[in-house]
């Protein structure tokens, strides 16, 4: 049998035939030269209930002082290590855009247009930064003592004094390396980035007495930022996307583009209102989770690759942020209040089974007919609950996925049968193939490769 191209990521374009691999709830593994096959598919996480927030959806998370906290249009919630949500605060926030979040160790600032503080050792609730030089602004970040807000609808940012939310009217500055206003900020690496309309450009702490900050001589970059809520800082840079509906990830000081056409095709479709990122880490996989519109794609930075996710019933991932505290992995309801553990471990969201799918690269003889006699599916079987047996199913495409055949089913095994293959015979005669694989199980999933016997 003939190994076939398998897909690795999303990477389908406008023409199918050409190229039509896809990812859906299934991430690529790079495996070590010495093994089966240079690349293994692992299933995405799934995630189980632990809390449901009586007001929602949640704008945004954070920890601070080791404790998490949930902020939604109307409250603030501290969660404990018990999973137990409190009300902390009274806030009103529109429900329709992310709160950004910060702290310097003794203050938590939210912003959303109007600032508000929350000082626990002080014992009084969330109020509005009431002094009269606070600009209105949509993020808020720390760095070396102060917090940092950018001006909304100008291209200038401000900050506080220092360890306080005091506002000084002449602790004000301007992103002068283009006329454009500011999209947002970002502090990573001690180094202050805004982001523009239009460009972008670094600062740092210079120390100068008459204002802390200084741009860096050469972090100019004219690609500026469609929507702040794109903007994720990862474990060593800071992804977004670009005003030319591009992604990118910064390299040094300059963007390098890390989406496809798929992903590009899909922003220059969406309204830039409707995009939101975040990012987290799972098992050495830096992930960037982009959300288009009612679509959710993820870029793995260790793979350099982008997959699909997608939870039942609706085309999107419901997960809409994901903070890690008291050792767990929390994430966060796009659309109501409930708040889950996410885990690998867990191979459905709240016992609903995660239908993950898989589609081939185009398989073609130059355009002469051929004759495929069997498919086999490399992957680990055997890992289904006791009782259960599961299924995995196998359709082609003549037409690039215009249309399917019939879901020829097989199984991925009972428990303990290790040694079980999953196979399907007699597919037919074909001049151009693309395999659509779904999984149907509640047990991990993990494939290895793809092979097909044809004459």
């Amino acid at each position: 049998m003939q190994k076939i191209p398998f897909a690795v990521g999303t990477t389908s374009a406008r023409n199918k035939k050409a190229n039509n691999e896809t990812l859906i709830n299934l991430f690529a593994e790079v495996l070590t030269p010495t093994s089966k096959n240079n690349v293994a598919l692992m299933g995405t996480p799934g995630f189980t209930t632990l809390l449901t927030l009586p007001t929602f959806p949640v704008l945004g998370a954070h920890v601070f002082q080791g404790n998490l906290y949930a902020v939604t249009p109307t409250k603030v919630y501290k969660i404990s290590s018990l999973n137990v949500a409190t009300e902390i605060g009274t806030v009103v926030f529109s429900a329709t855009e992310s709160v950004s979040i910060a702290n310097n160790g003794t203050m938590m600032v939210l912003c959303q247009g109007d600032s508000y503080i929350y000082e626990p050792l002080a014992g009084i609730p969330f109020y509005i930064i009431p002094d009269t030089d606070y600009q209105q602004a949509s993020t808020v970040d720390f760095m070396d003592g102060y917090f940092i807000w950018e001006k909304a609808n100008s291209g200038q940012f401000f900050i506080s004094s220092l360890y306080s939310t005091a506002i000084d009217p002449l602790e004000f500055a301007t992103a002068e390396g283009s006329p454009d206003d500011l999209q947002g900020l970002v502090v990573a690496h001690r180094q202050l980035w805004l982001f523009g309309t239009s460009s972008t450009e670094v600062w740092y702490n210079s120390g100068n007495s008459l204002f802390p900050f200084t741009r860096i001589q050469g972090s100019f970059s004219e690609k500026g930022c469609i929507n702040r809520d794109t903007i994720a800082k990862t474990n060593n840079t800071i992804a977004y996307v670009g005003n030319d509906n591009i992604a990118y990830m910064i390299n040094g000081y300059s963007p390098v583009r890390i989406s496809n056409e798929t992903i590009e095709y899909k922003l220059g479709q969406a309204d830039p209102l409707t995009l939101n990122a975040f990012e987290y880490t799972e098992e050495g996989h830096i992930f960037y989770c982009l959300v288009i519109g009612d679509e959710s794609f993820v870029f793995d930075v260790k793979t350099q690759m982008w997959h699909t996710r997608k939870s039942s019933t609706i085309n999107r991932w419901r997960i809409n942020d994901i903070k890690d505290a008291y050792s767990i992995r929390y994430g966060f309801d796009y659309a109501n209040g409930n708040i889950y553990q996410i885990s690998l471990d867990i191979g459905t969201e709240d016992s609903v089974v995660i239908q993950r799918e898989a589609i081939s690269a185009p398989l073609n003889n130059n355009l002469s007919f051929f004759t495929i006699n069997s498919v086999q599916l490399d992957m680990e079987t055997g890992l289904s609950t006791i009782g259960a047996d599961d299924k995995i199913t196998l359709e082609y495409s003549r037409n690039g996925g215009v249309s399917w055949s019939f879901e020829k089913p097989s199984t991925i095994g009972k428990q303990g049968e290790f040694t079980h293959r999953a196979i399907w015979r007699r597919l037919g005669r074909h001049r151009d193939i693309s395999f659509r694989i779904k999984t149907y199980t509640k047990a991990a999933v993990r494939i290895i490769a793809l092979y097909a016997g044809f004459k």
